[in-house]
């Protein structure tokens, strides 16, 4: 190994372009930034990211009603069949029914939750529900004013 630079562009080459040909149905892959273990459909790693840059995304606005959607789903605990494992999470078909694009159709028919694009979702829905807190708050506020100052007159019995 004489010219370290070029083997390591090299490596990173070739591992953009892996293609897989066939199906792993059991076992796992590790490396020192995480692990895939197909038999439990387990991934672990240090982050997941996705692509969020603002200069990828066209037509951007904000979600309307966030609260309204989030109630429309439920966060449910369940046992799998397969395994007798007990979890828990969100039904893939009512979460269709609000945020068509967080849920996707497998090749096996089975569908599939992007949980991590629920997160716009929530983080709306919480903003909505700040405002309401704020506003509540603030007429609270004005309700405890008008009863201090009631309280300062005095009824003159006659």
């Amino acid at each position: 190994l004489t010219d370290l630079k070029t083997y390591t562009e090299g490596a990173l080459v070739t591992l953009s372009n892996v293609t897989t040909v066939g199906a792993l149905n059991a076992g796992s892959i590790t490396s020192g930034f995480g692990s895939i273990d197909i038999g439990s459909n387990t991934f672990t790693g240090a982050s997941f990211t996705s692509s969020s840059d603002i200069r990828l995304k066209t037509n951007i606005s904000e979600i309307e009603n966030g609260i309204e959607k989030v109630n429309k789903m439920r966060g449910v605990n369940f046992t799998w069949k397969e395994d007798n494992r007990e979890d828990f999470g969100v039904i893939a078909q009512e979460v269709e029914e609000v945020a068509p694009h967080a849920v996707h159709e497998g090749s096996d028919g089975y569908k599939k939750v992007d949980y991590s694009k629920l997160t716009a979702l929530l983080i709306q829905a919480v903003k909505e529900q700040q405002t309401t807190i704020e506003s509540q708050q603030s007429q609270i506020d004005d309700l405890k004013e008008l009863v201090n100052k009631l309280g300062n007159f005095k009824i003159k019995k006659q």
